[in-house]
C-alpha cells in the first residue's frame, strides 16, 4: 500500500526523529541554507544517533479544484 501510495501520489514529505542531535563543526544550519546544504548539514548533524521513527506524508494536486 505505501509503495502504490508514494507511486500515485505527486509528492511525498519525509519526517525523520533520531535519538539526539548535535551541532557538528562547519554544519551551522541557517535560515538562508539551499535545501541541499540543509540536507548536508542536518546528515551531519544526527549521522552519530539512530533513527527511531519515520514520518511520510502523500500529497496530490486536483487540477479540477486548483489545490
Amino acid at each position: 500500500e505505501i509503495y502504490a501510495t508514494i507511486d500515485d501520489c505527486d509528492f511525498i514529505a519525509i519526517n525523520t526523529e533520531y535519538t539526539g542531535r548535535k551541532e557538528s563543526p562547519g554544519a551551522h544550519i541557517t535560515a538562508f541554507d539551499t535545501p541541499e546544504i540543509y540536507y548536508d548539514r542536518m546528515k551531519r548533524n544526527s549521522s552519530e544517533f539512530i533513527l527511531i521513527q519515520v514520518g511520510l506524508c502523500a500529497f496530490w494536486y486536483d487540477r479540477s479544484k486548483n489545490k
